[in-house]
């Protein structure tokens, strides 16, 4: 495999576990089916802002939306121990920086979650309580996407609201080129 070297607009895929993967990972068997390696995926960043040696990464967590650096030796790691993929948007991306600082310490939508898991029963009762004011990861990177560069609208590719994006979609997305380990 040639070393990754990341390039600002590069979307990261996690596989982390834990309560919130465990139940993305249910939401991604029950969308796409069960094919544990390739429906693993539970956690979506992207890619702000890259120096010499780090990579400026965001992503809605526990915190909400929010920042931070990473060393891309760090991430190689991730790649090359497969508990990362990275989804390279085939699309010219515009003020990356810009559309991922604007949303900047919104708050994480935990409710997003449980709506999802619901949806599962196929009723939309829940929809309702879902917001654009708070977030879940893989919402968060499919809206600053579609700012960056409309072509990328993850909602109309899949016919579905940007909250009700999952991180399995960018896998599943025509959007993308893929580099794994």
């Amino acid at each position: 495999m040639a070393e990754y070297n990341p390039i600002v607009g590069d979307v990261l895929s996690f596989a982390w576990p834990g309560f919130f993967g465990a139940a993305i990972r249910i939401r991604n068997y029950y969308t796409y089916g069960f094919d544990r390696e390739k429906n693993r995926w539970t956690h979506t960043a992207i890619i702000g802002k890259v120096s010499d040696d780090q990579a400026l990464v965001y992503e809605a967590r526990a915190g909400g939306f929010q920042k931070s650096w990473y060393t891309i030796g760090e991430l190689r790691h991730y790649l090359e121990k497969n508990h990362m993929k990275v989804c390279r948007p085939k699309h010219t991306l515009k003020d990356v920086k810009k559309h991922c600082d604007s949303m900047l310490g919104r708050p994480y939508a935990y409710h997003q979650i449980a709506i999802l898991a619901y949806t599962i029963l196929g009723t939309k009762a829940l929809e309702k309580f879902s917001t654009s004011k708070a977030v879940i990861c893989s919402e968060s990177v499919a809206r600053i996407l579609k700012k960056s560069n409309p072509t990328l609208d993850l909602g109309k590719e899949f016919d579905k609201r940007l909250d009700y994006i999952i991180p399995l979609d960018y896998t599943y997305s025509r959007h993308f080129d893929f580099i794994t380990q």
